[in-house]
């Protein structure tokens, strides 16, 4: 059984199977193990890529692929991560969610000011 960080691919397409079994694809009413996986997912990916410097590399990772596998139901999640502790959240955002805020040429690079433009559009997009 091949596996992206510490959940297999028969677990994610159960955990699928149940999200579209039940037609609930928000945050609301999800199980509460699914926040469990994220938290150890997102430990599991910041011990990991603590030290590089790849973009590639940190977005890369097994761990971060699999909250992005997760999908939707996540988004709440990243974006509370991103205000306790902002990190490269930025290219999970717009995988999962397809869109993409606009940045100004002086914001690409910096995380806090990504992170922040992120928030904002999450706000005011209900993300």
């Amino acid at each position: 059984m091949r596996k992206y960080g510490s959940i297999s691919r028969r677990e994610r397409q159960a955990f699928r199977r149940k999200l579209v079994k039940r037609g609930n694809h928000s945050h609301v009413g999800i199980d509460p193990s699914l926040q469990t996986t994220f938290l150890a997912l997102v430990e599991e990916w910041h011990t990991a890529v603590k030290i590089k410097s790849s973009i590639a590399e940190i977005t890369g990772h097994p761990a971060y692929r699999a909250i992005i596998e997760m999908g939707q139901p996540v988004i709440p999640f990243i974006l509370k991560e991103m205000e306790q502790r902002p990190d490269h959240w930025f290219i999970a955002l717009e995988e999962i969610t397809g869109k993409h805020p606009d940045i100004s040429p002086e914001d690409a690079g910096n995380i806090k000011k990504l992170t922040k433009v992120w928030l904002e559009y999450a706000r005011s997009h209900d993300l």
